[in-house]
């Protein structure tokens, strides 16, 4: 779970559950996003630049965009 200020709480995946729901505090509603392409046990999650969200797990890393695309993508961290 993330919290995206000021707007958003993010509930992202389990250890067999790929789905990913946000709640929205201005309508006090919670929706789904995108599913992520595998399920992520206690995933890590980090909010990059105001629109990037990355979850780590599992020795993999996803990342979505919440301005423009309701989908996740394979993301490989630059060492």
């Amino acid at each position: 779970m993330i919290y995206i200020p000021h707007k958003y709480v993010f509930i992202i995946g389990g250890s067999s559950n790929n789905n990913v729901y946000y709640y929205n505090e201005d309508t006090t509603l919670f929706e789904q996003w995108a599913a992520l392409n595998s399920a992520h046990a206690e995933p890590a999650c980090a909010f990059v630049n105001d629109a990037l969200l990355y979850v780590f797990s599992n020795g993999s890393c996803e990342r979505t965009n919440l301005r423009t695309q309701p989908y996740w993508e394979q993301a490989v961290p630059r060492v």
